[in-house]
């Protein structure tokens, strides 16, 4: 069954990109990360990170210290986990580009391939054309009669 996840379509055995789709959820998520995500993230850990926890010391009751240790935990894990997304957005973006840039340059190699494989193919068609040319002579004829030499091109 096949499964789609950001412009991917895996089905046994195929992958099929949408080069398209993919482009536009790298830049949607770049432009969403860079324009908001990354700087309230920056705000966030400033205001919250240099003293990530500065009430409660002069309170020495053993709710108030449980309740500032979780508090403190809390904030460092959503800190990490912040710094975490936007770190894993902006690896995913470079990711994208780089599947991006792959099949680019697939597509650069077939089409160079092509070519190649059309001017060989060209290059046997005109090779032919002469061994033809040289057997009509061979068999006496001082020129090619036209109605022999093919009409479309060179390809018979």
């Amino acid at each position: 069954m096949p499964g789609r996840f950001l412009g991917v379509t895996h089905m046994t055995g195929n992958i099929d990109v949408d080069l398209d789709g993919l482009r536009q959820v790298a830049k949607a998520l770049h432009d969403a990360v860079t324009r908001d995500v990354r700087p309230a993230a920056i705000r966030i850990v400033n205001d919250c990170e240099p003293d990530i926890v500065n009430y409660g010391p002069r309170f020495a009751t053993p709710a108030m210290t449980s309740a500032r240790i979780r508090h403190h935990d809390s904030l460092a894990a959503t800190l990490a986990n912040l710094r975490s997304y936007v770190n894993t957005s902006q690896a995913l973006v470079a990711a994208m580009n780089q599947v991006i840039a792959a099949y680019a340059a697939s597509d650069g190699i077939t089409a160079e391939a092509a070519k190649k494989i059309l001017a060989d193919a060209a290059a046997q068609a005109d090779g032919a054309r002469a061994r033809y040319e040289a057997a009509i002579r061979a068999a006496g004829y001082t020129s090619v009669p036209d109605s022999y030499m093919p009409t479309d091109g060179g390809m018979a």
